[in-house]
């Protein structure tokens, strides 16, 4: 088996064990040539070789073959492709998790091809990932690319010989000044040596292979072990490098004795002063928003973010907008300093003023007990310009004359019933007798709704 087919069904067969993986195959340039290409089962991974320079090394398959051991670098180039998306910043976030899984699984994965005698006769070192590369411009696929590097070894024919078995070399007679046996030398097969985990040189039998071992500043570093041929060392200053980690994840590495300035904002450009530093760990503030709440891109649509993440004016206790316990928040009625925000009751109550204020406080909705009669400053802004309150989640359909159809607002939240003096349209003079639509409200905590 070649080297290159030895390297792609391995990586086949690891990426078959990741979970959520639909398809496995060799890229073949498959979005370009869609109309010929088989369909695939997405998410799928496909795996592309660059070019290999091959070069000739000392390293023979085994004793008594006359070929030889090729090897050379070569770049792996794994596509996972995405398809169905909605827009890109609706998936990227799950997208690049989902590669994060692949290259967790392809990391430092190596093989060794062996022949009939469990002989290594090819393989690859440990894969090390290179470089990303985002699909910033696809149309309903995205071809994630991650590229990794390894060095793959390949054993020439060979030439139908059989491996011998190891020779010794016996010196026949006395040794000078001595009456000791014969000493017998072995030959033993040659011996790579290792960097990293990478094979960076042969000794051949016999041969002794000097390493000067020297930082960056060309200063001789002392190894602090060598334990069964593995030797271990630290730089000069005697430490390795430090991990800065932002929420558990690496982002930036540090050489020993270096100092990086890390400048920390928030999303609005503002600098981010750390409220602790203990140790290692650096605490930071969410500050409150500085923005107005009744800042609007439409009716409906907010200017802004609201706690819940979107920016809808409008949603149920749950940050969605199906209302299901029938529950509506306006957000622009969110009182930044206190931590509140009103809530609607989606059903107005018919009836007079005192019934009213005795149901509001008696009821319970989604959890949330103790509701009153609504005060003008919650109805104030409400009305559609268009449909006045005829518009979801309400659909209040108020009448324009005097009646049971008629909108009661309590302006002053204690009780008191007229409104006169800031009537309009579906608001009028108002006794505490008449029936009237009353709408009821409640004034809630964010740390109430979960927040």
């Amino acid at each position: 088996m070649s080297a290159i087919s030895y390297i792609y069904s391995q990586i086949k067969t690891q990426l078959e064990t990741v979970v959520g993986i639909g398809y496995v195959g060799k890229w073949n340039n498959q979005l370009e040539n869609d109309s010929r290409e088989r369909q695939f089962t997405y998410p799928c991974v496909l795996i592309e070789f660059g070019s290999v320079e091959w070069l000739n090394t000392d390293q023979k398959p085994s004793l008594g073959n006359t070929g030889y051991q090729q090897k050379g670098n070569v770049e792996v180039t794994i596509h996972t492709l995405f398809k169905s998306l909605d827009n890109s910043t609706d998936t990227f976030s799950d997208h690049v998790d989902f590669c994060k899984l692949i290259w967790d699984s392809l990391t430092n994965f190596k093989a060794t091809l062996v022949n009939v005698n469990s002989e290594p006769i090819g393989g690859f070192t440990p894969l090390q990932r290179v470089r990303d590369i985002d699909d910033s411009n696809h149309d309903t696929v995205r071809d994630w690319q991650t590229v990794y590097s390894s060095m793959i070894f390949e054993a020439a024919n060979s030439q139908s010989l059989v491996d011998a078995a190891p020779v010794s070399l016996t010196i026949i007679g006395q040794l000078p000044s001595q009456s000791t046996p014969p000493v017998v030398i072995p030959i033993c097969a040659d011996a790579d040596v290792y960097l990293n985990g990478s094979p960076q040189w042969t000794v051949a039998s016999g041969d002794v292979l000097e390493l000067s071992i020297v930082n960056q500043s060309d200063v001789e570093v002392t190894p602090i072990s060598v334990v069964d041929g593995v030797i271990k060392i630290n730089d000069s200053v005697g430490v390795l490098d430090a991990t800065v980690t932002l929420d558990g994840d690496a982002f930036l590495t540090i050489a020993p004795g270096a100092n990086e300035d890390i400048n920390l904002l928030h999303d609005n450009g503002n600098q981010a002063i750390p409220t602790s530093v203990v140790g290692s760990v650096i605490t930071l503030p969410n500050p409150a928003p500085n923005y107005d709440p009744r800042d609007l891109v439409n009716h409906t649509t907010l200017n802004w973010i609201n706690p819940f993440g979107n920016n809808n004016r409008f949603t149920d206790e749950l940050g969605g907008q199906t209302y299901t316990n029938g529950i509506a928040i306006d957000w622009t009625l969110y009182n930044i300093p206190a931590a509140t925000v009103v809530c609607f009751n989606l059903t107005l109550y018919s009836g007079n003023f005192v019934n009213a204020g005795t149901y509001a406080s008696t009821l319970t909705l989604g959890g949330l007990s103790v509701w009153k009669i609504g005060i003008w400053e919650e109805l104030a802004l409400l009305p559609d310009e268009v449909n006045w309150y005829d518009f979801a989640p309400f659909n209040w359909v108020i009448g324009a004359g005097l009646g049971n159809s008629r909108l009661r607002i309590n302006s002053f939240n204690n009780g008191t019933s007229t409104i006169s003096a800031r009537a309009f349209r579906d608001f009028g003079a108002e006794t505490n007798t008449n029936t009237r639509l009353n709408p009821i409200t409640r004034v809630t905590t964010l740390s109430e709704l979960g927040l």
